[in-house]
This record gives structure tokens, sequence and C-alpha cells, in this order.
């Protein structure tokens, strides 16, 4: 991943991650998921979610507005 890209969000909660990243979608946002855990046991790691540079403070303003 290039330095065009920022992690904006990490948690264990892959759901709330996917969650997340389709509302930065369907506001014409690009996001990527990167997720870290342990393929053998899904118990340990975090997953983290990124956006382009230029994208990252609309994408924190729509995830705050989203958990109000």
């Amino acid at each position: 991943m290039n330095n065009n890209w920022v992690n904006i969000l990490s948690s264990e909660d892959l759901f709330k991650i996917e969650i997340v990243t389709q509302m930065l979608k369907n506001n014409k946002i690009d996001a990527v998921i990167i997720n870290q855990k342990d393929s053998s046991y899904n118990l340990f790691g975090s997953s983290m979610l990124y956006v382009r540079r230029e994208h990252v403070e609309k994408s924190i303003e729509l995830i705050q507005k989203h958990n109000e």
C-alpha cells in the first residue's frame, strides 16, 4: 500500500469494518480493508480500513455521523 492511503479505523470486529466500508463506498469514497487476523484460529489480529489521503476528513465525518 503506498503513501496515498491512510488507516482511519482499526478493529478486531471485521463485521464493523465491513459496515463502515460499505457506508463510505455508498458515499463515493474508495475504501480498502486489510485483514490481519490469523487465518488458522481467526481469534488474533485486527482489520484495518484505509481510504485515500484526500478522503480522510470526509470519511471521518461520515463515520462520526454514522456512530451517533
